[in-house]
């Protein structure tokens, strides 16, 4: 009986040993397996590289930077003005004209003081118009002659500014028509002009009135071309002048304008419980597209992941806002561009992004993008990563050149474009129940196509989703550590 005891107790013993060899064995595969993936990443990532010799694209920027930007001054919170938001500041900037209307309550005593008795109708001193006691005397005056005032001499001219092809209306000119008995009349009633069409720089235009008639030269502007010129770079100071403010309004997680950025940022929830959906919406509206580009991880040219992108805004305060962006570290394919210098130039299976010179931005499939474009277009940005969400038309892909994990629910950042100087970043939170689930490649293209974007580019998402605005983390992340960022800067790059 203690001979079968001890035997049992023995497989036991045995057993337990086994359980244990094999535990410690796994353990240290475990760790190997860790230890493998850590150098990988330390060496592939981290790890000191050969810097990249980039080679700078010839863009003309002309000198419209030059000549507008003023010394910076960093903003800080607490806010330094009260919200202002496009719309309003285009209406306060406008000449306002206050027409007072006077109703016969607010005669002036001193006026009424001043009638005299003999020019009432009725004699009454008051002059309030009551009737006499007595009956009137009939009037045996010869009725009077009125002389009618007639036109003696007119001065005209065009307000506003103009460009070549607009064509006017009475409400562009500013008329004046002297009488002959010395009164002025302006913008009288009836005056004609023409032509109304402004055909060149300097259009003569006729302006008549009651027989008068003067010559003038309606000046215009050559207007901005809509075609943006490969190689040139666009200057939109003067088409978003609404937008810009002389001197530096920042609201806190809200808004930040000056002479050359304006920056809105919305954030917006859909949905409910577990269907919850967050993301954060920066508008962007620049004068130069130097004001919007990218940066290099400590301008590091190995593409090292070593610091997160809450970091640059401590480094560099021009950087109002920053998101993070393709994570070109992360592999090593396709045409890579910052702020006008090519750093890779490498075939690719995926979609590019090129924000070019001109404010164009276009999405290529693979093989479609190359360097001669990319020299002899001007381009400013590349990157890749993708999809592209949108179709030549704006609307919401339904199929997308990409891996099945990159399709499905994730945190998300990209970016949209609308016109030439006018952009977006949408930063979408995700992986938080109840509080955003994150977004499929699908609904991310549906929150483009709603915005009114006519491009849009995924880039890099998940755990390196993360939008700063004035050194503000403004969406729940990680913010782990990344090679390379989307800015919009007070100062301008490259």
């Amino acid at each position: 009986m203690d001979k079968n005891n001890t035997k049992k107790q023995n497989n036991v013993k045995d057993i337990r040993t086994r359980i244990l060899k094999s535990f410690l064995l796994f353990m240290m595969d475990v760790l190997f397996a860790a230890g493998i993936l850590g150098a990988y990443y330390y060496f592939t990532y981290r790890a000191p590289k050969d810097p990249v010799e980039g080679k700078k694209i010839a863009i003309d920027f002309g000198d419209d930077t030059a000549s507008q930007t003023t010394a910076f001054v960093p903003v800080t919170y607490p806010p330094m003005t009260d919200p202002i938001d496009p719309e309003s500041k285009q209406a306060s900037s406008e000449k306002q004209t206050e027409v007072v209307i006077v109703t016969p309550t607010e005669t002036n005593p001193e006026e009424t003081a001043k009638i005299d008795p003999a020019e009432t109708e009725s004699g009454d001193p008051s002059g309030n118009g009551t009737e006499p006691d007595t009956e009137p005397v009939p009037d045996t005056k010869e009725p009077s002659i009125q002389i009618v005032a007639t036109p003696e001499k007119i001065n005209a001219s065009v307000k506003g500014t103009h460009y070549v092809g607009d064509s006017l209306t009475g409400a562009d000119f500013v008329v004046e028509v002297t009488m002959s008995d010395g009164s002025v009349l302006a913008n009288p009633e009836g005056f004609t002009a023409a032509p109304l069409a402004l055909s060149q720089e300097n259009t003569q235009i006729t302006v008549s009135y009651g027989g008068l008639s003067t010559v003038i030269v309606a000046e215009a502007k050559k207007k901005p071309s809509d075609t943006p010129i490969p190689g040139k770079a666009g200057s939109w100071r003067e088409k978003f002048a609404s937008y810009f403010t002389s001197e530096p309004v920042l609201v806190p997680g809200k808004s930040y304008s000056d002479s050359n950025i304006n920056i809105q940022i919305s954030d917006i929830s859909l949905g409910s419980g577990e269907e919850t959906i967050r993301y954060l919406v920066a508008d962007i509206h620049v004068a130069d597209i130097r004001y919007f580009g990218t940066g290099l991880v400590n301008g590091d040219t190995t593409f090292r992941a070593t610091s997160p992108v809450s970091y640059y805004y401590k480094i560099n305060p021009a950087y109002y806002l920053i998101t993070n962006g393709d994570y070109c570290g992360y592999h090593s394919q396709g045409i890579i561009i910052r702020n006008g210098v090519i750093y890779r130039q490498e075939p690719t299976s995926e979609d590019q992004c090129v924000l070019y010179a001109d404010g164009r931005m276009v999405t290529y499939g693979p093989g479609e993008f190359t360097v001669d474009m990319a020299v002899n277009g001007g381009a400013w940005q590349a990157w890749c990563f993708g999809p592209s969400l949108l179709d030549s038309e704006g609307r919401a892909k339904d199929n997308f050149n990409t891996n099945y994990y990159i399709t499905k629910l994730h945190p998300r950042t990209a970016i949209g474009y609308y016109e030439p100087g006018h952009y977006c970043m949408v930063v979408v939170n995700g992986r938080e129940t109840g509080y955003s689930r994150g977004v499929t490649t699908k609904e991310l293209a549906n929150i483009f196509q709603d915005l009114g974007c006519k491009v849009a580019y995924n880039l890099d998402g998940g755990g390196s989703s993360t939008m700063s605005f004035v050194g503000q983390q403004l969406n729940h992340s990680a913010d782990r550590y990344v090679s390379d960022f989307v800015v919009v800067s007070a100062l301008p790059l490259g």
